[in-house]
């Protein structure tokens, strides 16, 4: 575990320079915290990355929309999932 830790940036590095697999399909959830600190700019760039599949959705909240929004991911993720089935 604390050597995974320590080669955390090295390991993001690696796959970063790696092309997303086209055709999977990806949900990204944003919290609006996210867009608005970052920017739709970036995210727009992210998206691209991960293909002509990705679907993206904003949850308001921090960051940690985990904690406070697991409602609203749980009904994405499954409008989502039968959307793509």
């Amino acid at each position: 575990m604390i050597d995974q830790s320590l080669r955390t940036l090295d390991s993001i590095n690696e796959v970063s320079a790696m092309p997303f697999p086209q055709g999977i399909p990806v949900l990204k959830l944003i919290s609006s915290q996210s867009l608005e600190k970052v920017g739709a700019d970036y995210q727009e760039k992210h998206l691209a990355r991960l293909g002509s599949a990705v679907q993206s959705q904003t949850v308001e909240g921090s960051h940690f929309i985990y904690q406070t929004g697991a409602a609203e991911i749980f009904n994405l993720t499954k409008a989502f999932l039968a959307k793509i089935q």
